[in-house]
């Protein structure tokens, strides 16, 4: 994989993956019956929210990842899983730390899925990204 493609997927796919686990956690917290219609134009306005606050964070996201490809460690392919899970959570739990100071348990819980969500994204991104990536230095690497 190109470096250009790796940094394209790196800042386009984390936002539609947290919309993804964040409305689906949403949907787990808040069950009730709904309707599908609901759900599709809900998710939508969730992908266009989560591409509006992340792409920044996307884009500082791929350059972190690029440098870690750059100048990781030889093993980067695990390391950079865990280097990529931290950074989802990270960006994820700034939700967290905003309401640790203050909010009822239903937004604490809401925040928690954030968390988690960005955590998930990081491995689920890199996990698709890394296993096609070529790494500077390891010698079992061949360009695909």
């Amino acid at each position: 994989m190109t470096r250009g493609k790796r940094v394209l997927l790196h800042v386009v796919l984390p936002p539609a993956f947290g919309t993804v686990f964040v409305f689906a956690g949403i949907l787990f917290l808040e069950w009730r019956p709904r309707d599908p219609a609901e759900v599709v134009k809900g998710f939508f306005g969730w992908l266009v929210a989560g591409y509006v606050f992340a792409l920044l964070p996307s884009v500082l996201y791929a350059g972190a990842m690029e440098l870690w490809y750059r100048f990781g460690p030889r093993d980067s392919r695990r390391s950079a899983l865990i280097v990529s899970t931290g950074l989802g959570f990270l960006c994820g739990s700034v939700w967290l730390v905003g309401s640790l100071f203050g909010g009822s348990a239903r937004v604490k819980a809401g925040a928690l899925v954030f968390a988690a969500a960005g955590a998930l994204t990081g491995l689920s991104v890199e996990a698709l990204i890394g296993r096609r990536a070529v790494f500077p230095g390891d010698p079992s690497a061949t360009k695909r």
